[in-house]
């Protein structure tokens, strides 16, 4: 005779200050011919690069990727002309000092860096959350388990089955940055007064399945 069992799935949930930010930044470069675009779009690099250097992000913090080198067309008389040559490159940095980002966002604009795919917030060390998101995630699992085993007329045997999963949402503020010729006049008033941290929720669920006893 089967054994009768009860599943149910319980949540842990915490709500957190974020500690750290993750900036996606590029630098947009056009002339003439392929080379001369490609020359100043690593010049614009390095002068972002090394305006941030202020800041003391570790090298292994500020990533970057090449989007490549493409024409730049214009259409006349339904066909295609090429007018130029276009680069773009992609800035990753990792930044924990919150009160600073948007100074820090300044800067890099300030220096060279004319396109923006937002921020992301985050934190640092998600493993310090996962006890106490796994404890709430049981507990809530067993206050149900328990609710139904006794509108069922049993109480909860052992466990059966434990299964979980687990995720972070993290708000994204997006804001686009200023382009080459406005960069020099970026403040903080533009782009750094524009953030708005808020708070991350944390999310762990558990599926549990527990025998029925009599």
């Amino acid at each position: 005779m089967s054994v009768p069992t009860v599943t149910v799935n319980g949540e842990g949930k915490l709500t957190v200050a974020p500690d750290m930010a993750t900036l996606d930044l590029g630098v947009r470069t056009s002339a003439s011919t392929a080379k001369e675009a490609t020359k100043k779009n690593a010049e614009a690099m390095d002068a972002v690069i090394k305006a941030l250097e202020k800041y003391s992000i570790p090298k292994e913090d500020i990533q970057t990727s090449n989007f490549g080198v493409y024409p730049d067309y214009i259409y006349e008389n339904d066909r295609q002309r090429i007018t130029g040559y276009i680069v773009e490159n992609h800035l990753s940095i990792k930044y924990y000092d919150l009160e600073k980002l948007g100074e820090m966002i300044d800067t890099a604009i300030a220096a060279g860096a004319n396109e923006s795919w937002g921020v992301s917030f985050g934190i640092k060390d998600r493993a310090a959350f996962e006890a106490r998101l796994a404890e709430q995630a049981v507990k809530n699992a067993r206050a149900q388990a328990d609710a139904y085993a006794a509108a069922l007329g049993y109480k909860l045997g052992e466990v059966v089955t434990v299964s979980t999963t687990g995720n972070i949402n993290e708000p994204v503020v997006y804001r686009n940055a200023p382009s080459a010729k406005e960069a020099p006049a970026a403040d903080e008033a533009a782009f750094g007064t524009s953030l708005s941290v808020g708070s991350l929720d944390l999310y762990s669920q558990v599926t549990v399945r527990f025998a029925l006893e009599k």
